[in-house]
């Protein structure tokens, strides 16, 4: 089910159309869970899209059709490749979702907050 939790938004947010690739059900395993057989249990990658439609020093807000959960960890690519130089990669970042909000059309809005 979709939460929606608002939060304070701390510094300026600025408006964007960018599209992110997002890979959910990022595991940080703990040292106990870094054997093998906790790893091989852990649930797949699940790669998506999105659009950030705007960002911050903190966080983004995030579209998509990817309906996410509260707490959940993304790794967040930004598609800068081949703007700079073709040995470029997509810079990432993990995010964490602080809340969801379904805006219909089987489309969600996430906030996202950027842990790196």
């Amino acid at each position: 089910m979709s939460e929606h939790r608002e939060e304070k938004v701390r510094g300026a947010r600025f408006s964007v159309n960018l599209r992110v690739k997002c890979f959910s059900s990022v595991q940080i395993p703990s040292k106990e869970e870094k054997s093998a057989e906790k790893v091989k249990d852990a649930p797949a990658e699940t790669t998506f899209e999105g659009e950030i439609s705007n960002i911050s020093n903190d966080g983004a807000c995030l579209v998509s059709t990817h309906e996410l959960k509260i707490n959940e960890l993304l790794r967040v690519a930004f598609p800068f490749n081949n703007v700079i130089s073709p040995y470029v990669t997509s810079p990432r970042t993990l995010a964490e979702v602080r809340w969801i909000h379904p805006i219909g059309q089987g489309q969600f809005h996430s906030g996202l907050r950027f842990l790196l």
